[in-house]
């Protein structure tokens, strides 16, 4: 009983969207994070193969800026683009392994069966509380809804005891919190990867992120937090594009196998041209 009632403490602070803590409150973070670790800690990192640029950044801003930064943005720490990013500039959605709200296992973005969709991305309640307005634009059935593109919600969990003994507590929390029409293609990861953040530039736990996915796991677009009537306009827009390149590449693809059929046929053709066996008035010449 008293380990559930932990269980349930750390569940209701992980779940409660953060207060801000002020200005003073950023201040007293931004200079507990700047302490120097000394020589020690520079050899330790050394010998550990460095710092990642993710590390650095936790360091400086610590978990409390993170709180104040989103809660004084109203979690807009950056807003979609109305230009989509080209296929030579855009970065992949680094792998992760994340287990299905309603059963299974899958590994993001592999999963996705090569097609484009949009990832939302959340860490705590408070950029949940900012994808569940995304989910009621996206329901397929209402009219706000962008057709012909899958959305796969990712919920990440760090808390230890969370991860270790009381993920059914997070996905029932999840299956409250969120539409039913987006159970079936909700993943929980739980786990405690700060590198994996950085490879998908994810500097602030506490928004939501919208990764929109070409059909080779690119992402050609992004923003951060609630959705604007902007934003919902260069998602449409921008699904539309990736669907007609996928569309061109199908094409292209099918051209190219149907060819190299034909060619395979033409080559049979010949090889049993030449083994036919010949006519009589031929023989008889």
């Amino acid at each position: 009983m008293a380990a559930a009632a932990a269980a349930a403490a750390v569940l209701r602070r992980q779940l409660v969207a953060p207060r801000s803590v002020g200005v003073a409150g950023a201040a007293r973070a931004q200079l507990v994070g700047r302490r120097s670790v000394g020589v020690a800690g520079a050899a330790r990192a050394a010998l550990s193969g460095g710092v990642s640029r993710l590390e650095k950044q936790q360091k400086k801003r610590g978990y409390f800026y993170e709180m104040f930064e989103a809660g004084n943005n109203e979690g807009k720490l950056f807003k979609g683009s109305p230009a989509i990013v080209s296929r030579s500039n855009a970065m992949a959605l680094p792998p992760i392994a994340a287990q299905g709200l309603t059963g299974g296992e899958a590994n993001l973005p592999h999963a996705l069966s090569g097609a484009p969709a949009l990832v939302i991305i959340s860490y705590r309640q408070y950029g949940l509380n900012h994808a569940k307005p995304w989910a009621e634009l996206l329901d397929p059935e209402k009219s706000t809804s962008v057709p012909g593109l899958p959305v796969v919600k990712l919920s990440i969990v760090e808390h230890t005891l969370l991860r270790m003994m009381f993920q059914f507590l997070v996905k029932a929390t999840l299956m409250r919190e969120l539409p039913e029409w987006l159970h079936a293609s909700t993943y929980v990861a739980f786990k405690d990867e700060p590198r994996w953040r950085d490879e998908a530039d994810i500097l602030n736990r506490c928004v939501c992120y919208l990764y929109l996915l070409d059909a080779d796991g690119l992402i050609r677009w992004r923003c951060s937090g609630p959705p604007t009537d902007d934003e919902v306009n260069q998602l449409r827009k921008h699904t539309a594009t990736l669907l007609e390149e996928a569309a061109a590449k199908g094409s292209k693809k099918d051209g190219g196998a149907a060819l190299q059929r034909r060619g395979f046929f033409l080559r049979i053709k010949r090889v049993w041209s030449l083994r036919a066996p010949r006519s009589a008035s031929t023989l008889s010449m």
